[in-house]
């Protein structure tokens, strides 16, 4: 049997003032061009991949700005990023951050940056879904740490959709935020309509709240409800952006960050100010966030649209009361009538529209009830 081989002899690359710095990207990228057998990548290792020849491309086209070699290296996360994140005014104690930083250089909307993302991704359109995958991959490398059992969920949870199409509609940067008094700066500054302060807000609130099992993916046709109403049942980016178009939804969104920062349960909002729920779980308010998502932070009196159901219901209801009256209209007709002793028959051509109306209505009702029990 003659089995064919590719063999790996050397690696010079194309610009030879790199020496080996690409060659771990190239060996990767043929790896994951080469495995289409039976057990092709995961679709996780295939945007890991991809995320990493887009950042390798956007170093190699002067994408990355001034400090570039310090953003490759916080961008891919693969290697100790404590020094690079010091350099470009990050706190490297600080995941979320990270994460973040990942989510803004590659939702950027340059031209260039945007033509080699969709070059990578073989997409003749960039749009904002597609840059979701290698983010996701790239941003949860801050979290490797997580057991595999706490990662799945946060994984499933993102890939339900992380991203909004305001983030890359508009310019934002990433500011250190690593203490509680630079969050409530930035809260400050999105209540005032900034902007690039509300999105920085809302994708460090949504990483905080994917990453701690606060916010997840939407769930089954049995978790559409809160209280009998129900809860949006979108990706983790559309809760979030709805939330922070909300101002007690960016007071919730800040206080978690600062909570969840400091393993605290995060507080709900209630009767005007923030409140302790301490018989609540991660799914009770995630629940709850759908739940203000779709219909804000006072539900009290709100009732959903009626289902299909309720609206036959409601129908079939109407119509009995219709037969009712109208079999009272009709006795009040023979009582005048013998009130009045009148004997003369009406006219066929006077009740023949009644006779056909109620033909058909005798006809139409048989078609979708039982038969009559015998």
């Amino acid at each position: 049997m003659t089995v064919p081989v590719q063999v790996i002899v050397g690696y010079a690359d194309d610009n030879p003032a790199m020496g080996m710095r690409r060659f771990p990207v190239a060996i990767r990228s043929l790896l994951m061009r080469m495995n289409v057998g039976v057990k092709p990548f995961e679709a996780s290792s295939q945007n890991g991949v991809t995320a990493e020849e887009i950042v390798t491309a956007l170093f190699d086209a002067g994408e990355l700005g001034d400090s570039d070699q310090a953003v490759r290296d916080v961008l891919l996360g693969r290697a100790d990023v404590t020094d690079a994140m010091k350099s470009l005014g990050l706190n490297p104690d600080f995941r979320d951050l990270r994460f973040t930083f990942v989510v803004q250089q590659l939702t950027r909307k340059e031209p260039r940056l945007n033509a080699i993302m969709a070059a990578k991704l073989d997409k003749r359109r960039l749009q904002v879904t597609h840059r979701s995958g290698p983010i996701v991959e790239l941003g949860l490398r801050s979290y490797s740490s997580l057991p595999k059992e706490k990662m799945a969920p946060v994984r499933t949870a993102l890939d339900t959709g992380c991203l909004w199409q305001t983030l890359t509609d508009h310019e934002w940067t990433v500011e250190n935020i690593d203490n509680d008094q630079a969050v409530d700066d930035l809260l400050e500054r999105a209540d005032n309509e900034d902007i690039p302060a509300r999105l920085l807000l809302g994708v460090l609130a949504m990483v905080t709240l994917v990453t701690s099992g606060y916010l997840l993916a939407p769930g089954g046709s049995a978790e559409q409800m809160v209280g009998g109403i129900k809860v949006m049942r979108l990706g983790v980016g559309a809760v979030v952006k709805t939330v922070l178009d909300m101002k007690e939804g960016r007071q919730v969104l800040a206080d978690a960050i600062k909570r969840i920062r400091a393993g605290l349960r995060p507080r709900w909002w209630a009767d005007g100010h923030l409140v302790e729920r301490e018989d609540w779980k991660g799914s009770d308010f995630n629940a709850h966030l759908r739940l203000a998502a779709n219909h804000g932070f006072d539900t009290e009196g709100y009732q959903n649209d009626p289902t299909a159901t309720e609206l036959e219901d409601r129908a079939l209801t109407a119509f009995q009361a219709s037969l009712t009256k109208a079999a009272t209209n009709l006795d009040v007709l023979i009582d005048l009538r013998k009130e009045n002793g009148t004997t003369t028959e009406l006219s066929w051509t006077v009740v023949e529209p009644s006779f056909k109306q109620l033909n058909f209505m005798d006809k139409d009702l048989a078609r979708i009830c039982e038969g009559e029990p015998r």
